[in-house]
């Protein structure tokens, strides 16, 4: 979802990902990339991904979609929020699941805006 939701914010082009461990953080470094999709199709979803909700993702500029994902009948939910922020200086895609977490916006949301949040305020 990552690579996706990136390609989205690159203009139709996804970067190929691998994880690297860096003095105990892992960190996803772009290897390769390819158009995956027309840039007209990227414009398209990434403004229909847009959140105008700054009370609930203060000072981030999110596109970004949820999910619930039945899982069974004596089974909770997994929630999921993935997206991408345009922050200048700072873009960011992401992808939050939580098994058996309920719903999307509920759980995963909140998740993701406290690790953007921290992740955009890390050099201060």
């Amino acid at each position: 979802m990552v690579r996706f939701v990136g390609a989205i914010a690159n203009d139709g082009e996804a970067v190929d990902l691998r994880l690297r461990a860096r003095t105990g953080i892992t960190s996803i470094l772009p290897v390769r990339s390819n158009r995956i999709m027309q840039s007209h199709t990227a414009s398209l979803l990434s403004d229909m991904m847009a959140h105008h909700s700054e009370d609930r993702f203060p000072g981030l500029r999110m596109h970004a979609k949820s999910g619930t994902a039945e899982v069974g009948r004596d089974s909770r939910p997994h929630a999921w929020f993935t997206g991408f922020i345009t922050n200048r200086g700072n873009p960011l895609a992401f992808a939050v699941i939580v098994e058996n977490g309920g719903g999307g916006t509920a759980v995963a949301a909140p998740i993701a805006n406290t690790v953007l949040q921290a992740a955009l305020n890390r050099d201060e």
